[in-house]
């Protein structure tokens, strides 16, 4: 399926295609098939330099009608993240991950905050 967030593998895929080779048989494979399906897709793009605002991670949207696509950045104050999901999606809303994501979060800061001042993070 063109729908699978590996974008590695697709460029074999296509790699193959335009080379006039026959499709490489790990994508007829039931388990490639299966692994398709991702619920949750992500990029880091921690590495500095790569935007003009500390807080601009880019993003880019889900994959299927049924995923969450987030893109995310791990820089020295801070986390960002942009988290998409498809409008017509009936399983899936953006707001409300972000929401658990935030919460999820907060409560792994005051875990180590109260961990103690002495650790080192």
């Amino acid at each position: 399926p063109r729908e699978n967030p590996s974008r590695h593998l697709f460029g074999l895929r296509i790699a193959a295609a335009a080379a006039q080779l026959p499709t490489p048989q790990l994508f007829t494979d039931v388990a490639y098939t299966r692994s398709c399906s991702f619920a949750l897709s992500t990029s880091n793009n921690s590495t500095p330099g790569t935007s003009l605002m500390e807080k601009d991670v880019g993003g880019f949207g889900a994959p299927t009608i049924h995923s969450y696509g987030v893109a995310y950045a791990v820089q020295e104050t801070a986390i960002s993240m942009t988290i998409s999901s498809h409008a017509t999606s009936t399983g899936r809303c953006a707001y409300r991950f972000t929401h658990e994501v935030h919460r999820a979060l907060a409560d792994v800061y005051a875990l180590l905050v109260g961990w103690g001042a002495s650790a080192k993070l």
